[in-house]
């Protein structure tokens, strides 16, 4: 996914922005370039990008309250912590 890339491309300028996302095409590309870059396999012409230049806020509601869950990103692009019930399912089913 371009758009992917195109954030990268942005972070990697040293800028940061807020993205509300519920596309996990685009989710998986920035893991993809986190992994790439930790590995020195990134393709040529597409950015470098590090865990600490993304933070995936899960929010949820629970009890009638919003709840924020930040999910940690290791250095070969993977999840630290579980994600919620739901987030990132259809990974998990091609996965397992």
């Amino acid at each position: 996914m371009e758009l992917g890339d195109l954030f990268a491309h942005v972070a990697d300028d040293g800028r940061a922005f807020l993205l509300e996302n519920h596309s996990e095409h685009l989710m998986l590309r920035l893991l993809r370039r986190i992994e790439e870059t930790h590995n020195g396999e990134l393709p040529e012409g597409k950015p470098a990008l590090r865990p600490d230049q993304v933070s995936v806020v899960y929010l949820d509601q629970v009890d009638g309250e919003v709840q924020a869950t930040r999910l940690r990103i290791d250095e070969t692009g993977e999840f630290i912590d579980r994600w919620p019930h739901g987030f990132f399912e259809e990974r998990s089913d091609e996965l397992f």
